[in-house]
């Protein structure tokens, strides 16, 4: 079973608990093959006391871990075992570090590497209209995969416009027509993702930030809650929508770095967290997710 990983955690205990849940693994099969007495082993993992370096490269090992990896997992022991709050900044700076070498989204959402792809004039579609991504998403779903005049209907789209986007999707490889049916669609993958350098990247990101701004203000502006004046320091209070679907937040924030950067790399491990979780889910609506995290 291939781990999770490691590079999502900032504690290595939380990492062996979650890793043997992962594996099927029992704490008394870890603790007997580790040469740990089990007792301790569950002190370390559920109260504040540590293990060593050669206990947790055993364990790391019987995790299959490789490599790095195991770097990792021990540098985390290094920066929680400490108690010097300067060497516990410096320490941390290097798990950051290390994040950032090993830990790229882009590998992380397991998508396909869609810029191998040599059509790029329908890879430039696809990005810079907004409806196509609908569209796609809308065929994850069986109900109007399987009936495509109730997917123009629902999207207000005319023969002629659903046409054209189902063939942009088709010449990009993301769904096939149906054999038995012109009325249905099979899809062949759902999970798309370009990286932060990619010359589409900017404008698709405005693209949805400009959707989202549209969205906001179709929302009733009675149920805005009003602006909270006073300086959000220590606290992400800000300003959000009452709508019973739909969730708005803004904040303007007083931070130091290392807040700001375990901030960053939550949102990441929710990303990810939340795109498993999607795999296993039987979809039945669409929705847009934007986050924005920028220092002013």
């Amino acid at each position: 079973m291939k781990n999770q990983l490691v590079y999502n955690y900032d504690d290595y205990k939380v990492f062996i608990l979650e890793e043997c849940k992962h594996q099927k693994i029992t704490l008394q099969h870890l603790s007997e093959k580790a040469k740990i007495q089990k007792t301790y082993l569950s002190k370390v993992l559920k109260h504040h006391v540590h293990l060593n370096e050669d206990q947790l490269f055993s364990i790391a090992t019987l995790l299959c871990l490789e490599g790095n990896e195991v770097e990792y997992l021990l540098m985390l022991l290094r920066y929680q075992r400490t108690q010097k709050e300067s060497l516990k900044k410096f320490l941390y700076q290097n798990v950051l570090e290390y994040k950032k070498k090993y830990l790229n989204l882009n590998k992380r959402l397991a998508a396909k590497n869609i810029e191998k792809k040599n059509n790029s004039l329908f890879l430039q579609h696809y990005f810079l209209n907004k409806m196509i991504p609908i569209v796609h998403m809308y065929l994850c779903i069986n109900e109007y995969a399987d009936n495509l005049k109730k997917l123009s209907s629902k999207l207000d789209l005319t023969a002629s416009e659903l046409s054209f986007y189902l063939k942009v999707l088709m010449e990009l490889g993301y769904i096939q027509e149906d054999e038995q049916s012109k009325n249905k669609i099979k899809l062949v993958d759902k999970f798309i993702h370009i990286s932060s350098d990619h010359p589409l990247s900017k404008q698709n990101h405005i693209n949805w930030r400009l959707k989202a701004i549209g969205q906001i203000e179709k929302a009733n502006v009675p149920n805005l809650i009003k602006k909270n004046n006073s300086n959000n320091k220590g606290s992400l209070k800000g300003n959000k929508t009452a709508n019973i679907d739909n969730y708005y937040f803004s904040a303007t924030v007083c931070s130091d770095q290392e807040s700001f950067d375990k901030l960053k790399e939550d949102i990441k491990k929710l990303i990810v967290s939340y795109n498993e979780k999607l795999k296993r889910v039987d979809a039945n609506m669409v929705f847009q997710f934007n986050i924005d995290l920028f220092e002013i």
